[in-house]
């Protein structure tokens, strides 16, 4: 990408000007646009690339014996087709970088032209999938089952789903203060937009898309602080098959150390949903409790709130999947919740795991005591 030091270097005297109180020059807005343009095109992952196969649906999810797997009939792939996908990814975010830079820059130089851009990809993704919640229950007392894809969502490849909610990400950097604000409107709206439509994006159940998906939504997490009518869309993301539920061990495990850091964001919003966040974080507790990682799975997470985007492999010493421990203590942790709603959640989170741990020593006592006599 030769270009892009001449024009972040044409960015960077921009926002010169500006900062000296001068006008943009004429002509400078239609170049900022072309700049959007080119950085959404040039942030694409390839066409027919290691990640069009490896897209997460054959993986064992939180455990080696998890039943969170895809119920699709398609075979695992090979673990050099997996290393590609990996690889592939790697440059791809190190590509990005400048990119994303430059969008920012842009963005701050024009806001409403950005926010305009990048809504118009984002529904443009959109408009391809399917509106509406999935098929999980409770947490706003009604129950949907979740609409598969339509026709037009069939054919849509991922790419332009993935760098539509990325460019929502990274355009939080480049936004005014008051962006996010009640009834500012623009950013807001955006982002509930995702939100509320997260399960019907085309391509969600990809690796890379869920990732995004649940990235953003954390980013984003303070506008559910005012718009709490969104919550139960970003709840049934997280503890549903795009999020904890997912096949692919990178997308699963990442979203244990998401749902924490949206936890500790949302505790006292989340009291209304929290018998029925427990309920369905049960099995989930139960395969990190008893199940080891999956062999040779990494959680790919893609550092952004860090600012950069490397990926984070997970070493033996670190099991990112008790995340979902720490979520649950800062749920039941609150001292508005009454003791005896804590302790009737706690009973009913530890027995079942007490009970699995008894079973998993009954064969050990058996073989003691045949020994002993």
């Amino acid at each position: 990408m030769p270009l892009v030091p001449f024009i972040s270097a044409y960015v960077a005297r921009l926002r010169a000007l500006v900062k000296r109180g001068q006008a943009l020059p004429s002509g400078a807005q239609l170049h900022l646009q072309a700049v959007l343009e080119g950085v959404a095109a040039a942030a694409r992952y390839p066409e027919d690339g290691a990640n069009e196969a490896e897209d997460g649906s054959t993986g064992p999810g939180l455990g080696n014996n998890s039943s969170s797997t895809s119920s699709n009939s398609r075979a695992r792939l090979s673990d050099a087709e997996v290393l590609a996908a990996r690889e592939e990814q790697w440059e791809v975010e190190e590509r990005r970088k400048e990119l994303l830079v430059l969008l920012k820059n842009a963005a701050k130089l024009a806001f409403p032209e950005a926010l305009n851009f990048v809504a118009s990809k984002l529904q443009a993704a959109l408009s391809g999938g399917v509106s509406g919640a999935n098929g999980l229950t409770g947490f706003d007392g009604s129950s949907s089952v979740s609409k598969g894809p339509t026709a037009a969502s069939v054919g849509l490849r991922f790419q332009d789903t993935e760098v539509a909610v990325t460019l929502l990400y990274e355009l939080g950097e480049g936004a005014p203060e008051d962006a996010l604000k009640a009834g500012s409107g623009g950013l807001v709206q955006l982002v509930l937009l995702l939100v509320t439509q997260g399960q019907g994006l085309p391509a969600g159940q990809h690796r890379l898309v869920a990732l995004a998906v649940l990235e953003t939504c954390v980013r984003y997490c303070r506008v559910l602080q005012q718009e709490q009518s969104a919550i139960p869309a970003v709840l049934s993301l997280f503890l549903g098959p795009k999020g904890l539920g997912h096949p692919s061990t990178d997308v699963a495990t990442r979203a244990c150390y998401l749902l924490s850091r949206l936890v500790k964001t949302l505790r006292a919003n989340l009291r209304p949903y929290i018998d029925e966040m427990l309920r369905q974080l049960q099995p989930y507790l139960q395969i990190v409790a008893t199940q080891p990682p999956p062999a040779g799975g990494t959680a790919v997470g893609t550092g952004r709130e860090a600012g950069s985007k490397a990926l984070a492999p997970v070493t033996a010493l670190v099991d990112d999947r008790l995340y979902v421990f720490e979520a649950v203590g800062l749920l039941l942790g609150q001292e508005e919740l009454p003791a005896q709603q804590q302790l009737a959640a706690l009973n009913s989170l530890l027995q079942p795991l007490m009970q699995q741990i008894k079973t998993n020593l009954q064969p050990a006592a058996v073989e003691q005591q045949g020994g002993g006599g």
